[in-house]
Formats: structure tokens, C-alpha cells, sequence
């Protein structure tokens, strides 16, 4: 028991305040310490028909906003965008891609792709307490606190 309350304690702690969730958004500025164009990144998880029209320079010159925006308005609403075998860790980042890259809490991405995967063969463990740890750990989110 001491554990689990240990990793509920686990993140920005200057950040935390009691009955205020954790809240999560792709960090835009991530990947420039380690040459990677967060926009490219982000591109390469448009739907088919999107990636199409991309020119790979022009997109990874773009702003990740512009590539979010698309995805946000278009991709994430292609059947392929988020399939059932998609890992856990990838379905969190279309997720988050698909809500504008708003900030919003683990418990709010468990209910998407638990609406989403619902009806799946391949059940997974998608609750908020698995996905909260799954963004802490990761140096691409930001851990943000609820205004």
C-alpha cells in the first residue's frame, strides 16, 4: 500500500496540490537538445491521406501547432488512426495530439481510448493510475496542475 502511495506522490511535487489532478501535454521543446523536429515527429502520426500532401522539409521547418491542428480537426477521426494493437505509449501521444495538445488528466485520456477500444478483442489496461505513471516517466509531457 505504501507503494502505490508513493508513486501517486511521484512527478513535479512543487506542482501538486491536494484534489487537483495532474495534467498532461506534449512538450513542444523536448526534442531540440537532441536534434529532433518535434513538428516531423508529430506529422508522422497524420492519418495516410494527410501525410500525402506533406513535404518533409516544409513540415519540419513548420510550427507543432500547425501539424497538431490538422490532426486535431481531421486525422483523429480516420479509422486508422488509433487501432487497438496501437501501443500504449503511442495511443497516450494521438491522444493528446487529438485534444489540440490541451492539457488534460490521465483520467480524461483513460475514458478516450477506453471509448474508443471498448468494443476491442485485444483488452488492455487503460485506467488513469496506469497511464498517470506511464506520462510522469516519460521527458516528453509536461506535468501540469489544473488552474
Amino acid at each position: 500500500m505504501k507503494a502505490k502511495k508513493k508513486v501517486a506522490e511521484k512527478g513535479n511535487a512543487d506542482s501538486q496540490q491536494p484534489g487537483r489532478p495532474l495534467k498532461f501535454k506534449v512538450d513542444y521543446d523536448a526534442g531540440g537538445g537532441a536534434g529532433v523536429s518535434i513538428a516531423l515527429l508529430i506529422a508522422s502520426r497524420k492519418c495516410y491521406e494527410c501525410r500525402q500532401n506533406d513535404i518533409e522539409p516544409s513540415v519540419a521547418q513548420s510550427a507543432p501547432t500547425i501539424q497538431v491542428k490538422r490532426i486535431s480537426q481531421h486525422c483523429f477521426k480516420t479509422a486508422d488512426y488509433l487501432l487497438p494493437d496501437t501501443p500504449l505509449k503511442e495511443a497516450v501521444f494521438r491522444v493528446l495530439l487529438s485534444k489540440r495538445n490541451r492539457a488534460i488528466s490521465a483520467e480524461e485520456i483513460s475514458a478516450d481510448l477506453a471509448k474508443r477500444w471498448g468494443q476491442s478483442i485485444n483488452r488492455r489496461e487503460v485506467s488513469a493510475g496506469v497511464i498517470g505513471r506511464l506520462l510522469e516517466d516519460s521527458p516528453y509531457y509536461h506535468t501540469l496542475t489544473k488552474p
